[in-house]
């Protein structure tokens, strides 16, 4: 199993092909020892294919979300920003078929599980602001809690950056990099117990200088910091 300390987080991707660049141009010199996506590469307004080759040439460690699954089946094409499989190139399609729906890591603070949404479904999700019903009747959070087999989860699909802890699981959003959101993007070091999130103002032009997004400093909590119920019957 691949071992992590200190990565760099991109969230749903959307085919933002000019902030993903921008991105990963910045997480080039903060030392990380991998990156990684959390899915939904695919249905933005710009160039998916291009994406797929900066994901490629960075290695960036990838999973499948929904509308990337949802792409390959030629499903829910009339949505914004979709396009059907007839008109994707082949050098996409083959990315995002490869891609997995998890993948596992351990890391010096517990084991981590990458996914697009909560484990094995991309359309389960927890917001920052879910309240305590939400979360006791989200059936993918409350069995990734029971079974304790992860200390964190890094995920996307709600496209709000957070990070929020249950008992014994943190989940960590990477949010998106889709425009008219507030675009994030999150460096975590394992090894400290810290985590740096860089966000841009939702709406605002893209900017080439990373001082023009402002950033939080949080730490990655080694104890509960919220209560948590026996899943619903």
């Amino acid at each position: 199993m691949h071992v992590i300390r200190r990565v760099g987080l991109i969230g749903d991707v959307h085919a933002e092909d000019d902030a993903l660049a921008f991105v990963l141009r910045e997480f080039r010199g903060m030392g990380v020892d991998a990156l990684l996506q959390v899915g939904d590469i695919s249905d933005g307004p710009g160039d998916v294919e291009r994406c797929v080759a900066l994901l490629r040439e960075h290695r960036v460690l990838a999973v499948r979300g929904n509308h990337d699954r949802w792409l390959l089946t030629n499903q829910q094409r009339d949505l914004a920003y979709a396009q059907p499989l007839s008109a994707t190139p082949p050098s996409v399609t083959a990315f995002l078929s490869q891609l997995p729906v998890t993948r596992e890591f351990r890391s010096p603070r517990g084991h981590v599980l990458l996914c697009h949404g909560l484990g094995t479904s991309d359309m389960a999700g927890i917001r920052p602001d879910s309240g305590a019903e939400d979360v006791s009747s989200n059936t993918e959070l409350q069995r990734l809690i029971q079974e304790r087999r992860y200390r964190f989860v890094l995920n996307g699909h709600t496209h709000r950056a957070m990070l929020r802890t249950f008992g014994p699981l943190s989940i960590l959003n990477g949010g998106t990099l889709l425009r008219d959101h507030e675009r994030a993007f999150t460096l975590v070091d394992f090894e400290r117990g810290e985590l740096l999130r860089y966000r841009h103002v939702a709406g605002g032009a893209l900017t080439e200088e990373l001082a023009h997004w402002f950033h939080e400093r949080q730490v990655l909590a080694d104890s509960p910091s919220e209560p948590f119920r026996e899943p619903p019957p």
